[in-house]
Formats: C-alpha cells, structure tokens, sequence
C-alpha cells in the first residue's frame, strides 16, 4: 500500500531540513559571497565562526569604530567575516585602520572587496581607475 502524498512531503520536508542543518557542521558557510573569488576559491577557512569571533564581528560591525574594527581584525585576520566587516564599514573608518593591521588580510579576500573599500584602505590610490590605469588627471 502506497503512503499518501502528504505524509511523503513531510518526509522530503524534513531530509532537506536535516542536510541544510549538517550543512554547517560539516564546514560548509552558507554566507560566503557566492560567484567569483568566493569561500572555495580563497585560502580562508571556510569554518563556522567561533562565538568569540561572531560577537566580536557583530560590535565592530555595529560600532563602526576604527578601534572595534582594529581589535577584529587584529584578532581574526583570517576570518571569513573579515571581508564582510570591511564592505560594512565607512570610507572614513577604513582610512583610519592601521596598514600594518590591514597588511595582514588574506590577500584574496582584499582582492574581492569592491573599488570603493580597497581605495579606502590604501590599495588602490584615489585616482587610479577601478580598470587598473592610473592617471595624473590631466587629458593630452
């Protein structure tokens, strides 16, 4: 005797609901930035953030000093949060953070900070295009 329809999608529901719930012990982020350069492509682990670590992110998330920002990244310069705390962040704020801090991000994950971040914090100077050419500002 077949079971009835219902009674198979409440058990489709709920293998589904089990394996994304695995999802994360088993390492896999489901917030990483998805398409090019993202958490399978980087060096960074692609582990679950500590509690430490979440709420540590959260503040200086939240605070948008450059001392939170600094004690974060300072501390997690690895992390997988890194990058998502410096897109949320203020140009003014990441003018402000240490170069020898900001020296210590994982190269791949300031390679997939948009334009506006990596002119904020000194990789790329102000009138250097996003393209890569830079110019003196005047045509001729």
């Amino acid at each position: 005797m077949a079971k009835p329809a219902k009674s198979q999608n409440l058990s489709k529901k709920f293998l589904l609901g089990l394996a994304l719930t695995a999802l994360p012990l088993a390492g896999c982020d489901l917030n990483a930035p998805s398409g090019r350069g993202g958490a399978a492509a980087t060096n960074q682990a692609s582990t679950v953030a500590t509690a430490d670590e979440a709420a540590q992110f959260e503040r200086a998330r939240e605070l948008q000093t450059v001392a939170s920002a600094e004690a974060f990244l300072q501390t997690y310069p690895n992390s997988n949060l890194t990058g998502r705390l410096l897109r949320a962040l203020p140009s003014p704020i990441l003018r402000r953070i240490n170069d020898e801090i900001v020296n210590k991000i994982d190269p791949s994950v300031i390679d997939d900070l948009p334009f506006r971040v990596k002119q904020a914090l000194g990789f790329i100077m102000r009138n250097e295009s996003s393209d890569g050419n830079s110019s003196d500002g005047y045509s001729g």
